[in-house]
């Protein structure tokens, strides 16, 4: 079912979701890529060491329910589903491109 013959409601929930969850793999490379910068080595924080995963996950999390809210709420509003055949369209790029940003902080930052 394509997003012009969805209910724009179900449409605002789909897409909602899978740009939330976008967003949240983004802003964790970012956050990651950021401490990674001025982080001291791992050996040298053992006790603590979980503690600023623990903070980017949460953060993630909470900027990808912000964006998911956000886009499922502009297509849910849109009844011309205009706004839902873009973000279809954007979503197989945005995903491959995410999944090239966690790769490589993944390589880059142990």
């Amino acid at each position: 079912m394509s997003a012009e013959h969805m209910p724009p409601r179900r449409a605002g929930l789909a897409l909602g979701l899978a740009l939330g969850w976008l967003v949240v793999g983004a802003a964790y490379v970012v956050q990651r890529l950021a401490d990674a910068v001025d982080e001291p080595p791992i050996t040298a924080v053992r006790a603590t060491a979980t503690i600023p995963y623990f903070w980017r996950v949460g953060s993630s999390l909470a900027a990808g329910a912000c964006a998911g809210l956000l886009a499922g709420a502009a297509v849910a509003l849109d009844p011309s589903g205009a706004r839902a055949a873009a973000l279809l369209r954007a979503l197989p790029a945005l995903s491959i491109a995410l999944g090239i940003a966690l790769s490589i902080a993944m390589v880059a930052v142990p």
